[in-house]
C-alpha cells in the first residue's frame, strides 16, 4: 500500500470525485487510452459510467486488501470472547450454587429485593444464552483457507460491474480493454499490491465470480445485471455504482457502501 493519502482517507462524499481526477490523469498513458477510446468511441459506453464501475472495483479491491489485517483482529476478538464466556459461565455457576441454610443466597436476593419476575427468568436463562451465543461464534469461523476465498471473491465482485455494464451496452466482453483500465483504476485508488491484470487472468476472475454466485440462492449476478439494465433506460441522477448499492440495499434492507 501506498503511503500517499487514499481516496478513501477524505470525507466520503468527495472519494469517488478525488479518485476521478486521478484516473483522468492516469489515462493519459497511451495503452490506457486506447483501451478507454475502444469502448467509448467505437462502443458507446457512458464515459461516466464505466469510470464509476471502475471506482467500485478500485473501492472493492481496496476493501480486500484491508481485509488480512481485519480477519487478523477478528480471530483475537472471537478468541477473547471464548475465554470471556467460558470465565462467566463459570463464576454463574459457582454464584448460583452458594448456599446459606437451606436457601440459595441468589434466590434469596432475588426476593429479598423483589426483582421483576421478568428479570428472575432472564438471570436463570442467562447460561443458556451464553451457551447459544457460544454456538453461534463457534460457526463464525474464518479458517485462512476461507479468508483467501473472501478476498478473491471480493475482488471478482468488485470488478463484475464493469464486465456487466460492458456486456450489457456493447454486447460482449472486453477481457483485454478491462484489465488495462482495471489496473488504471486500482493505480488511481493508490494500490500497487492488486491481482494479475491479464486478459486472461480477469476473465477467469468474472467466470469463477458467476459460477459461485450462479450456486447461491441470491443470484448477485443477475441482480446486478438488471439493475444495470434499469439503470441504462432510466438515466437516474446517480452514478452507477451508487445506484447499484442503494438499490440492492433497498432489497435486503442492508446499508449501501456505494460511497
Amino acid at each position: 500500500m501506498s503511503t500517499q493519502t487514499k481516496p478513501s482517507d477524505a470525507a466520503p462524499e468527495d472519494d469517488f470525485t478525488r479518485w476521478q481526477k486521478k484516473f483522468d490523469v492516469a489515462l493519459e498513458r497511451p495503452d490506457r487510452l486506447k483501451a478507454w477510446r475502444t469502448l467509448i468511441d467505437h462502443h458507446r459506453c457512458d464515459p461516466h459510467a464505466l469510470k464509476s464501475a471502475l471506482y467500485y472495483a478500485a473501492y472493492h479491491l481496496s476493501g480486500a486488501q484491508e481485509c488480512p489485517r481485519e480477519w487478523g483482529a477478528y480471530a483475537r476478538v472471537r478468541k477473547t470472547i471464548f475465554n470471556q464466556l467460558s470465565e462467566l459461565r463459570e463464576s454463574l455457576r459457582e454464584l448460583s450454587s452458594l448456599i446459606v441454610g437451606r436457601e440459595r443466597i441468589v434466590s434469596f436476593l432475588l426476593s429479598f429485593y423483589g426483582v421483576k419476575k421478568e428479570y428472575v427468568i432472564f438471570f436463570k436463562k442467562f447460561p443458556k444464552l451464553l451457551g447459544r451465543l457460544e454456538m453461534v461464534l463457534m460457526v463464525l469461523l474464518l479458517p485462512p483457507e476461507k479468508r483467501n476465498q473472501l478476498r478473491a471473491m471480493l475482488i471478482a465482485s468488485g470488478e463484475a460491474l464493469l464486465h456487466i455494464y460492458v456486456e450489457e451496452a456493447t454486447g460482449r466482453l472486453f477481457p483485454a480493454e478491462a484489465a488495462v483500465l482495471l489496473q488504471a483504476g486500482a493505480a488511481s485508488y493508490l494500490l500497487d499490491r492488486g491481482p494479475i491484470y491479464s486478459a486472461e487472468a480477469v476473465s477467469k476472475r468474472y467466470q469463477r465470480y458467476r459460477k459461485q454466485e450462479g450456486e447461491k440462492k441470491f443470484d448477485l449476478d443477475k441482480a446486478t445485471r438488471l439493475l444495470v439494465r434499469q439503470f441504462r433506460s432510466e438515466a437516474p441522477d446517480i452514478v452507477l455504482h451508487k445506484f447499484i448499492a442503494c438499490s440492492l440495499a433497498k432489497r435486503h434492507g442492508t446499508v449501501a457502501s456505494g460511497r
